[in-house]
């Protein structure tokens, strides 16, 4: 069985709470204001146009002029040019002067006067420098570690690669570091 009192309290409850939500919030009056001011401003600015008569332009006058037709003239034909360069070119020869700069810079002798290093890391860690060589000599690297003390007492693992005697050599070991995802600094060493 139903209770169909409640049941309608029930009701009366959510229609309460439906008329609450209907009910708008008020509009400002400035806003109104605006709005009626605009509206006016528009239908003035409209009943101004249609009173303006359209500007009435004159056609200019049309001049007639007589066609003449030219005479005929005959067309001759531009003579052949001929060139020269053509005979020229093949005849003539140009000597390249020697530059000093494209002269071989080798010191006299076989053996160069500097070799270069590599430095790939410098670390606090004796172990980190130890990964780092580890990893180098994986890639075929000659790599050395070696321990430098600094001027105020800090103590310095510095990963080394080489030696190298010919640039060339050095570029080729910067490029497998640089796949390897390790910086490095050259070192140029009197020998």
């Amino acid at each position: 069985m139903h209770d169909y009192a409640r049941k309608a309290q029930h009701n009366k409850r959510n229609q309460k709470s439906t008329n609450k939500s209907k009910q708008r919030k008020p509009v400002s009056k400035p806003l109104i204001l605006f709005t009626v001011l605009a509206l006016a401003g528009l239908v003035f600015g409209l009943y101004k146009l249609t009173s303006v008569k359209p500007e009435t332009t004159v056609p200019a006058p049309v001049v007639k002029t007589k066609k003449t037709t030219p005479a005929p003239q005959t067309i001759s034909k531009p003579a052949e040019e001929e060139y020269d360069f053509y005979n020229m070119l093949p005849q003539s020869e140009v000597i390249a002067p020697k530059v000093k700069e494209y002269s071989s810079n080798k010191p006299s002798g076989s053996a160069q006067q500097y070799q270069y290093l590599l430095q790939a890391g410098s670390f606090r860690s004796a172990t980190e420098a130890d990964k780092l060589r580890a990893k180098l000599l994986l890639e075929g690297l000659n790599v050395q570690t070696s321990k430098v003390t600094s001027k105020n007492g800090s103590v310095w693992h510095r990963v080394m690669v080489g030696p190298f005697i010919s640039r060339s050599k050095l570029n080729s070991a910067q490029d497998i570091l640089a796949e390897a995802n390790t910086e490095s600094m050259v070192i140029k060493i009197k020998r």
